[in-house]
């Protein structure tokens, strides 16, 4: 069930959030947009492509959002009823490392990897990919699997310390309510 609802979860903060992922990889890509400020880079982009084209490469944050959190709950969940099973912090903090390893090994490296090539690409001047699923194909195809794994290392330290604190959070936030 934490799976189920933690799917739902994703799809939802994602469509929320997207705009400024979006904004935050445009500047990252792209150093006149970074030196134009989050709030120029979108008022330029509505400007430009309407709304929606704060959405550039959303299919494939929306695509990988639902497994995300599912990985995430599902193995927070499987861990703490079977591995590490007395509750305290340091417990709850490896379940949360081991979430956030799953799901950056099985979603976010890929994930990231496809939104930001995909976000990239749509400012060549001949973009090479029709969509999310032919650049998968593309990358696959061109690198084989590890070309959707680029940054791996650092996304794993990042997802599991990430979910480490988080899930120490979100522990005590449910105790205190």
């Amino acid at each position: 069930m934490s799976a189920m609802i933690g799917g739902v979860t994703g799809a939802l903060e994602i469509s929320c959030t997207y705009p400024t992922e979006y904004t935050k990889t445009v500047m990252q890509l792209f150093s006149e947009k970074n030196k134009m400020g989050a709030v120029n880079v979108i008022k330029e982009t509505v400007k430009t492509n309407g709304f929606f084209g704060l959405y550039r490469g959303y299919s494939a944050l929306l695509l990988f959002s639902v497994p995300k959190n599912y990985v995430r709950f599902g193995t927070y969940q499987y861990v703490k009823e079977n591995v590490f099973t007395t509750r305290n912090k340091l417990n709850n903090f490896m379940c949360g490392i081991c979430a956030g390893a799953a799901e950056s090994t099985f979603v976010v490296t890929p994930q990231e990897t496809l939104k930001t090539r995909l976000i990239h690409d749509k400012f060549q001047e001949n973009p090479k990919y029709r969509n999310l699923f032919h650049g998968v194909y593309s990358i696959a195809s061109e690198q084989g699997p590890g070309g959707l794994y680029k940054g791996y290392l650092a996304t794993l330290l990042k997802q599991s310390t990430n979910q480490g604190v988080r899930f120490v959070v979100f522990e005590d936030s449910q105790k205190f309510l």
